[in-house]
This record gives structure tokens, C-alpha cells and sequence, in this order.
């Protein structure tokens, strides 16, 4: 496989140890970039049972992409999901959808999916509304019992962080408006937040 950065082999281990106990089938990536997450989900899952996964990116990139070829990463995406799915014994079903993550999740509603995905991974814009409109959907298409996992909670914070530039606020508020509909798993590595749904 191609990747550029190391950015998600930091996380593998605590997705080794919690995405299997939630034997994900069906699952929904917001922010794909290369693929190296989902990559690592269908090595991870497709040995155990068919995947529908559903990758919704604009692979444009954003302000930190600034001089990237957002056209070389996409391609890598597809090279790399295609390697992923080639080397498991399921059938993966990868469905790429080239959006704004708003536009692609208001998508996936009108398709009735409401409640569908049992694992919901969010990483596309690092801008608050951005994040917290993500949020706020992708909670409705995943079922109760399921995982989402909230990426860069600590991502560009520092001394010159800008809070309307950064994930955290809006992961904030998604867990203090929803406390008493999720759980987030404790004593886990904070730059990544995992969450599980308990009830709509």
C-alpha cells in the first residue's frame, strides 16, 4: 500500500483491541484521505464476515493541505482500498462518496440509513461547525450498541490555537448535549475519543 504520513499507526493498537468487540459490519468513514484507517478496518474485519463501508471525502483537502495533491491522494485511496479488499476472504463493498461531509451525510439519511452502521469513524474538517454538524448526523445513522470514534480531539491546540479552528469545541459539545445517550469508553488514549451509542 502507498501512505504518506504515519498519522493513524498510533491508534492501531487500541483498534486491534476495541473495534472487534463491536464486530462491525457495516461502517461509515468521514474523512478517508489515503484510506490508512479503513485500510486497517477491512484487514481487520473482512477476515471475519462481509463489510459494507461507506467513505465519504471531497479528497480536496483543507487549509492544512495547502500544497498537496489532493488528485495523488485520492488515487492512493483507491489503490490502497483496492489492495485492503483483495486481501480478505469476505466480500467488502466500498462505496466512495465525493462530498462535503454535510452533503454526503444528509445523503446517506435520504437512504433510509438512520440507525444503520455499526461503526461511525469521524476525521474530515478540523473547523468546529464543521465537526459538530458531522457529529450531530453521524449520531443518527449509527445503531444503538455502536462505536464512533472522534478523531484529533487534541489537534492543533497550543498557544496560538484558534477554538473555532480546531475539533475540540465541537467534541465538547457533542458530549455534554448527548451525555446521557452515549458513553465514552474510559482510560483510552484522548487524542482519539471512542463512544458508544446508548440509546436515539
Amino acid at each position: 500500500m502507498q501512505f504518506t504520513n504515519t498519522w493513524f499507526q498510533g491508534h492501531m493498537a487500541t483498534w486491534d483491541a476495541l473495534v472487534p468487540t463491536y464486530n462491525p459490519s457495516k461502517i461509515l468513514e468521514v474523512g478517508s484521505y489515503e484510506g490508512q484507517s479503513i485500510c486497517h478496518v477491512i484487514q481487520l474485519m473482512g477476515k471475519v464476515h462481509p463489510l459494507e463501508v461507506d467513505c465519504i471525502d471531497t479528497w480536496a483537502g483543507g487549509q492544512e493541505h495547502a500544497g498537496i495533491n489532493m488528485s495523488d491522494v485520492e488515487q492512493r485511496f483507491d489503490h490502497n482500498v483496492a489492495i485492503a479488499c483483495n486481501s480478505v476472504s469476505n466480500p467488502v463493498n466500498v462505496v466512495k462518496i465525493k462530498s462535503h461531509s454535510f452533503i454526503g451525510l444528509t445523503h446517506l439519511i435520504a437512504q433510509k440509513k438512520l440507525n444503520y452502521y455499526d461503526l461511525i469513524y469521524i476525521d474530515g474538517s478540523h473547523e468546529t461547525p464543521d465537526v459538530l454538524a458531522d457529529l450531530v448526523i453521524a449520531f443518527r445513522l449509527l445503531r444503538v450498541g455502536g462505536l464512533m470514534i472522534l478523531d484529533d480531539y487534541l489537534w492543533g491546540l497550543g498557544v496560538d490555537a484558534q477554538p473555532l479552528l480546531n475539533p475540540k469545541l465541537a467534541i465538547d459539545s457533542f458530549l455534554n448535549c448527548y451525555q446521557r445517550k452515549i458513553q465514552p469508553h474510559p482510560f483510552l488514549p484522548n487524542y482519539q475519543l471512542y463512544c458508544r451509542k446508548l440509546s436515539d
